[in-house]
């Protein structure tokens, strides 16, 4: 359905860890084990063809690509919100009806 190289999940595991500084962090606030988020970073990395991260460090931090990834993310998440908040308004219009 999508021709998109990640899904939204994906995005929002990357701002989580570049948020939380590491994968472990991360994976606990997302309610989700942290090889699931390995995973998909591995995915989404494949997908791209392009490291996201400098794993040489105590803190997982974003490469260039990572953080061209994480503002471009971003503003995708930002756009889907707004359709999706208008869709339910209308939902919530019509069952008034």
């Amino acid at each position: 359905m999508s021709d998109l190289p990640f899904t939204l999940d994906q995005l929002r595991i990357l701002k989580a860890i570049a948020a939380e500084g590491s994968f472990k962090r991360a994976a606990d606030s997302l309610y989700v084990s942290q090889p699931a988020v390995s995973l998909q970073v591995q995915n989404l990395e494949r997908q791209l063809d392009v490291p996201l991260f400098d794993r040489g460090g105590r803190r997982a931090q974003l490469t260039e690509a990572g953080y061209l990834l994480l503002n471009y993310g971003e503003k995708f998440s930002a756009s889907v919100k707004k359709p999706v908040g208008q869709l339910r308004i209308c939902k919530t219009f019509k069952a008034e009806l």
